[in-house]
């Protein structure tokens, strides 16, 4: 099983979902970016099975990201799940247009990440 890369300019978003992910898959690699620049390059060398990336981050967000991902031909395939703190039907709406595999909310308490996790390892891993 290969690692997960999780992109998100937030240190707490990244800790959650980290914590969150490791208490649903306990043998899980995870690789932290705290923005996007270097996404593509990560990916070709570290082989993750998918990408959480974050949608709104400084400088480059994660649409633009997304679509960097997807020009490469080395890693147009990869599996990327947007994540947001939105649930606005137009950042959807953009992360589909640009290619994402998914969209998942990111919640609003601690409690509540256990959900996300579940939600990630079923589109990553097929678990129930």
């Amino acid at each position: 099983m290969g690692p997960i890369l999780i992109i998100d300019d937030s240190d707490t978003d990244r800790f959650l979902i980290k914590k969150a992910l490791l208490s649903e898959q306990t043998a899980l690699e995870l690789i932290e970016l705290e923005e996007g620049f270097e996404a593509v390059k990560i990916i070709k060398e570290r082989k993750p099975m998918a990408t959480l990336l974050d949608i709104r981050m400084p400088g480059v967000d994660g649409f633009d990201v997304l679509r960097m991902i997807r020009r490469d031909p080395e890693t147009s395939n990869h599996l990327v799940l947007m994540l947001s703190g939105s649930e606005e039907p137009s950042d959807m709406t953009l992360a589909r247009e640009a290619g994402a595999n998914g969209f998942l909310t990111k919640p609003a308490t601690f409690g509540e990440y256990g959900g996300l996790a579940k939600a990630i390892s079923k589109k990553v891993f097929g678990a129930s």
